[in-house]
């Protein structure tokens, strides 16, 4: 064993607080860098998601390209068909639909449905498209309402 040289024999020695706090310091450091990384890491995923976005702005003029009133269900189901959204094309009525009768559509107007998928993304909600293509009742386009909705995960 060596010899204590500074005339302590058997003394134990304290810390003097400084290797502490250094080692405070560095946690702390080192979890504000972890912080920070994660930040930037969701920040980096929420514009990804972003440029990648399809608005309503844009699915209304994709249908007023492809669309014009008085369009028949057939064109309507080939247009669908054409864009991947998704739809059975199956003609319904608005009469259990919350979203048109709360927009003042009568229960029985004439409709097909179809929906975009995931075209927004949060961290913790994504977004769909949802059209409704409102039918006259010789069933062809009188309009048409296009909205987002939201749903977690």
């Amino acid at each position: 064993m060596g010899q204590n040289t500074n005339g302590d024999a058997g003394a134990v020695r304290r810390p003097d607080g400084r290797g502490a706090f250094r080692n405070l310091l560095e946690v702390v450091l080192a979890a504000a860098a972890a912080i920070a990384a994660v930040v930037a890491i969701l920040g980096g995923l929420q514009l990804w998601w972003n440029l990648d976005r399809t608005t309503v702005a844009e699915v209304e003029s994709m249908i007023d390209e492809n669309l014009s009133p008085g369009a028949t269900t057939d064109e309507i189901v080939a247009f669908l068909d054409s864009k991947d959204m998704a739809s059975d094309g199956s003609v319904g009525r608005a009469e259990y639909n919350s979203v048109l009768l709360d927009s003042g559509y009568p229960s029985d107007t004439l409709i097909i449905g179809a929906f975009i998928y995931d075209t927004s993304r949060d961290l913790f909600i994504t977004g769909d498209i949802q059209i409704f293509f409102i039918l006259d009742e010789d069933y062809r386009l009188k309009e048409y309402l296009v909205r987002e909705v939201f749903t977690g995960f």
